[in-house]
């Protein structure tokens, strides 16, 4: 996953450059500061391929081919490239459902600023959905042969669409998002002022019509990029693989104007002081844009490095080994979940529980891996638990009667429970009030181990460990 990561990672920050040298009639200054700041944004501050990235890096994919074909002579290299284009798009979308959609506002003025003529548009078009259509056509191939179209439905549309929409229009949510991201609001809002300027003068510039576009396009950029950090719960540095896209094409359309502003000055000033020239000014900019683009990156490093991504894992130290076998090549981080830590002793002891019972287990509502090094399997088919990904009100009550008939039909003896993970884990009990009066009933609470609670099917043939007195489940499982 690191390997495929950094490949990506490559990849993304070549395709920028080239998008950024490109659009700037081939500046090789900004685009080469816009694939540097690609490098360290793009899939280092996640670690691995994640859905995010992965769904920009095809949205960067679909800029590029559009923008490609602009110059080529070729026609069938030119309608190769729009096909490349729409097939990115769609595979975009297909990546993470929010991420592809919000990428359609700056891929879609991308197209414009390549717009020529209508007869020429048209034929773009035309390719650009023949590419997009023949990606989706095979996924929709795939769907109906494996008979799985109303899981596809259900999981990537309808789940997704109510949880985006509820997320990007909560006020509270919002305050909360950016109050607790005010660096990347306030370059976020320099950026916007900047493009804002490059449209006010693009008529001093060379070409009016490309700054225009290419003011709108990091604007775009940057509407996704916020959008992104709205409707997700990951955090926000999470959503910032496009920032060297939009500073290298924001510092490369602005540079003109630092002439406009520098001739102004030298109005104001005394005649000694025109002997400084504009070269030297267009000097002194390109050294603050390496500045400015130096300490983002550093930013970035200090991001990756430190995990902040990763919430839990913000800042863990990942020194000890974990004592079980087949993951001893395994580095354990102690967790600090909601001001409890998670330590690799806690893990070790619940699989030396569930080892030595060699009884049918079921995890709730993580650490779903105890299967794997076990070689047991789960007896619901569900493996994870996250209201508004895994499940919503439509469908909770058939997943509580699912738990409950497989814990039955499987002969399942032990059921570990985490009370404390993502945020809301320690209230997802109540969410299946079946499994929970089954808990309750038929089993009863044998050991802890830090955040894992150990219950034993009552009147089973293992008791081991079983303390004298039993403890109640409200009081270990908070919900």
């Amino acid at each position: 996953m690191i390997a495929t990561a950094a490949i990506c990672n490559v990849a993304a920050a070549i395709l920028v450059t080239r998008i950024v040298f490109i659009v700037t009639n081939k500046s090789k200054f900004y685009a080469y500061i816009a694939g540097f700041l690609t490098a360290v944004w793009f899939y280092p501050p996640f670690g691995t391929v994640y859905m995010e990235q992965t769904a920009l890096l095809f949205g960067l994919g679909s800029m590029w081919g559009i923008l490609e074909s602009s110059l080529t002579k070729r026609e069938l290299l030119k309608r190769s490239l729009l096909i490349i284009a729409g097939g990115s798009f769609a595979l975009a979308i297909l990546s993470k459902q929010n991420v592809g959609l919000f990428l359609l506002l700056p891929i879609l003025f991308v197209f414009f600023m390549t717009w020529r003529n209508t007869r020429e548009a048209l034929i773009t078009i035309l390719f650009i959905l023949v590419g997009f259509l023949l990606p989706m056509i095979i996924f929709g191939f795939y769907l109906y042969s494996s008979n799985t179209f109303d899981l596809f439905r259900f999981y990537v549309l309808e789940i997704p669409s109510d949880l985006g929409l509820r997320r990007l229009f909560n006020i509270g949510r919002m305050i909360q998002r950016y109050s607790t991201s005010i660096y990347i609001s306030f370059i976020s809002l320099v950026l916007i002022l900047m493009n804002s300027a490059i449209i006010l003068f693009s008529k001093i510039t060379q070409d009016a019509r490309k700054s225009i576009f290419a003011a709108v396009i990091s604007i775009s950029l940057i509407i996704t990029q916020q959008l992104s950090i709205l409707s997700a719960r990951n955090q926000a540095e999470n959503y910032l693989g496009l920032i060297g896209l939009t500073i290298g094409l924001t510092f490369a359309f602005f540079q003109p104007l630092i002439i406009l502003l520098f001739n102004w000055f030298r109005k104001l000033l005394t005649k000694d002081s025109t002997t400084i020239s504009e070269q030297c000014v267009l000097n002194f900019y390109k050294l603050g844009v390496i500045l400015i683009s130096g300490a983002i990156f550093f930013i970035g490093i200090k991001v990756s490095t430190s995990r902040v991504i990763h919430d839990y894992f913000a800042n863990a130290e990942f020194n000890d080994s974990l004592d079980i076998p087949g993951m001893e090549w395994v580095r354990w981080g102690p967790q600090n979940i909601q001001g409890q830590i998670v330590e690799a002793e806690d893990i070790e002891g619940v699989y030396q529980y569930l080892m030595d019972s060699g009884d049918q287990f079921y995890v709730f509502a993580e650490y779903a891996f105890f299967y794997g090094v076990l070689g047991k399997s789960s007896p619901p088919p569900l493996l994870w638990f996250h209201k508004g990904l895994t499940f919503n009100n439509t469908n909770r009550s058939l997943i509580d009667e699912t738990i409950v008939d497989g814990l039955s039909s499987n002969d399942n003896k032990i059921i570990v429970l985490n009370s404390i993970g993502t945020p809301g884990t320690e209230k997802l009990l109540s969410e299946f009030p079946m499994f929970e009066r089954v808990i309750t009933e038929d089993y009863e609470q044998v050991s802890t181990h830090g955040i894992f609670q150990i219950y034993q099917l009552r009147n089973s043939t293992n008791g081991m460990n079983k303390p004298s007195g039993i403890i109640q489940l409200g009081e270990c499982y908070s919900h």
